[in-house]
């Protein structure tokens, strides 16, 4: 049993962000006795880092606000799915404030606090500008392993150009989303015999474990 932490930075609950991260958990829910915490962020009150180098004494944020729970919930996590859309160019101001507040997680020397080996799912959607998807990706991914040594399970760069064809309705980005979550350490090997609470066509679409890495974009 392991417990994962999904992080959603979008404003848009039901959105292809939003589902895409709902799919993943259903591919580790449906096969063990994982627990879940998710956390819709864009509708918390919580502020970014202050600068005040407080946590490097402490060990951790001496703000208390709407995210501090979060980040609490981070520590002692097994694995993390974490998501943002992109706005403007750019991760959504949710996503950059939770990240601002994961330098609390450094020490004094800039060394990463957290347990080493956390699984980690990346989720980026977009409409129009790839470049920009694949960057903040590209960041996040960097960021996790490089910095706070979470291990790369996979990412998923989704576009919607049309906006009327969406995630749900994408049958290959909801099994590579499935199969993301069946991909986790703490996701126990696929066989009919495991699955616990996963609906027939998730059941179907998760009937793969990806290999480390994996990185997915739609057309």
């Amino acid at each position: 049993m392991g417990r994962i932490v999904s992080i959603v930075s979008s404003p848009r609950e039901q959105g292809n962000t939003d589902t895409l991260v709902h799919k993943a958990m259903v591919g580790a829910m449906g096969l063990s006795t994982n627990t879940f915490s998710l956390y819709r962020i864009a509708r918390m009150r919580m502020r970014g880092c202050m600068a005040c180098e407080a946590c490097k004494s402490r060990g951790s944020c001496i703000q208390e606000d709407e995210l501090t729970p979060v980040l609490e919930d981070i520590r002692d996590a097994d694995a993390l799915i974490v998501s943002t859309p992109v706005y403007f160019g750019q991760a959504s101001w949710a996503y950059r404030i939770f990240e601002d507040r994961m330098y609390s997680f450094l020490d004094k020397d800039l060394r990463s606090t957290l347990p080493e080996g956390k699984d980690l799912i990346i989720v980026v959607s977009y409409s129009s500008d790839r470049e920009a998807a694949e960057r903040i990706a590209d960041h996040i991914r960097h960021l996790m392993v490089d910095l706070f040594r979470f291990r790369h399970v996979g990412t998923m760069i989704y576009c919607d150009h049309s906006r009327t064809t969406h995630a749900k309705d994408d049958e290959e980005a909801c099994r590579i989303a499935v199969s993301l979550g069946t991909s986790l350490h703490v996701a126990v090997p696929f066989d009919n015999h495991s699955v616990v609470s996963m609906p027939e066509d998730d059941a179907r679409r998760g009937n793969t474990r990806l290999e480390p890495g994996f990185v997915w974009k739609s057309q």
